[in-house]
């Protein structure tokens, strides 16, 4: 899915949208995907948008996305000082799901 149909997709009421890790090629590999789209936000984060709860598909569909934060959904704002919000809620929130899973 191009950026500008990408766009128009996560203005739908029925789309939900994670925060995600990711590694190696993530767009290319969505590129055929017409339930889901991605928005980058660095190297290693984007905006996962998708459509009927079909995570696990996707999952398996695009071995690049090595993390999805089920715990919290995200909306993109027009505004840049509220991306960089999620971005600074999302690293921490990973960040301490990491700490707690090496706690123990």
């Amino acid at each position: 899915m191009n950026r500008q149909a990408c766009s128009l997709f996560i203005e739908q009421n029925d789309v939900e949208k994670y925060l995600i890790e990711y590694r190696g090629n993530l767009l290319e590999q969505m590129k055929d995907i017409d339930y889901a789209c991605a928005f980058k936000i660095t190297d290693k984060l984007a905006i996962l948008a998708i459509k009927d709860d079909r995570i696990d598909e996707l999952k398996k569909a695009v071995p690049a996305i090595i993390f999805v934060n089920f715990r919290n959904k995200y909306v993109l704002q027009d505004t840049r000082r509220d991306i960089i919000l999620i971005l600074v809620i999302g690293i921490m929130v990973i960040f301490l799901d990491y700490v707690y899973l090496f706690e123990f």
